[in-house]
């Protein structure tokens, strides 16, 4: 007996690992929807920008915008960027948020990697992406000519994502 309950903790911990890698398994495409997010109003952010003007995000309402949280010490910002430099070229309204950084090395960054954004907002203390809902830099998210945020893209973005967010940003134009 007294074997059985020293490997008791061994027992239910294997049990416990099982039952997590079923559920895990389980409805992969209804769990994948709850990080899709659904429409929701967008915050609107009233902020300084990066050359100390005022700045709201309902001074676009009327036409859609993409929103990106950035910082420069984040990586995957640095990564993504080049891509938001395309969106950029091809007409793609895209607002950023300098996400708990300086704004003396956000536009350094830009001038020496170029700016894809229409205006680029300061929140040095992340206060502003907490009212998006943000979990981590690079986040961006699309918001709607109504005001709603209708689509979020929670990583940086890659080459291969490319149509998914082209396709939610033709389909916002027409709308």
């Amino acid at each position: 007996m007294k074997r059985f309950l020293a490997f008791l903790p061994v027992v239910l911990l294997l049990a416990l690992a099982v039952v997590v890698i079923f559920r895990l398994g389980q409805g992969g495409s209804d769990r994948a929807e709850l990080f899709l997010g659904k429409p929701r109003p967008a915050p609107d952010l009233a902020l300084e920008t990066l050359d100390g003007a005022p700045f709201s995000l309902s001074d676009l309402h009327g036409e859609p915008v993409f929103v990106n949280l950035w910082a420069t010490w984040c990586l995957p910002c640095k990564a993504e960027h080049p891509l938001l430099m395309d969106m950029a070229e091809q007409g793609v309204t895209i607002v950023g948020v300098l996400y708990k950084d300086k704004a003396e090395a956000g536009q350094l960054e830009l001038e020496a990697k170029g700016n894809p954004y229409v205006a680029v907002l300061l929140d040095p203390d992340g206060l502003a992406g907490l009212d998006l809902g943000v979990a981590g830099v690079p986040e961006t998210f699309l918001v709607d000519a109504q005001g709603q945020i209708i689509f979020e893209h929670r990583r940086d973005m890659r080459r291969d994502d490319l149509p998914k967010i082209m396709a939610a940003w033709t389909e916002a134009m027409a709308d």
